[in-house]
């Protein structure tokens, strides 16, 4: 299972101008660490997990620019999740929800601006 979410890690990592391929791989990084888990709460709405995600990655992730932060934020849980380490994995898995949540905040203001 942890390769299967370094190898969907790779394909974000890459260099990516193709913004809809880099959201794929995004997803893909999610979906394995989501299948991973086996959690038997979250296995029943991963497929709703997926289109949320697809939502928030349409706002946040539209600027390959800035996308590089993403990569480094992913990064940090995917060594967390290769050294098995759970409360480091989370940790990190927080910061980068908490900047998900920081994009789509700045990202959601700008789109009221202009209407």
């Amino acid at each position: 299972m942890r390769e299967a979410i370094a190898g969907a890690y790779r394909g974000m990592a890459e260099p990516i101008a193709d913004i809809e391929a880099f959201m794929d791989a995004d997803i893909r990084v999610h979906a394995a660490i989501l299948e991973a888990n086996h959690n038997q709460f979250l296995q029943p709405v991963t497929h709703a997990i997926r289109a949320a995600m697809l939502s928030s990655l349409r706002i946040t992730n539209r600027d390959a620019a800035l996308n590089k932060h993403s990569v480094s934020l992913h990064q940090a849980v995917l060594d967390a999740i290769m050294a098995r380490d759970p409360n480091r994995a989370e940790r990190a898995m927080r910061r980068h929800l908490d900047d998900t949540w920081s994009r789509l905040q700045i990202n959601l203001k700008g789109a009221r601006k202009t209407l």
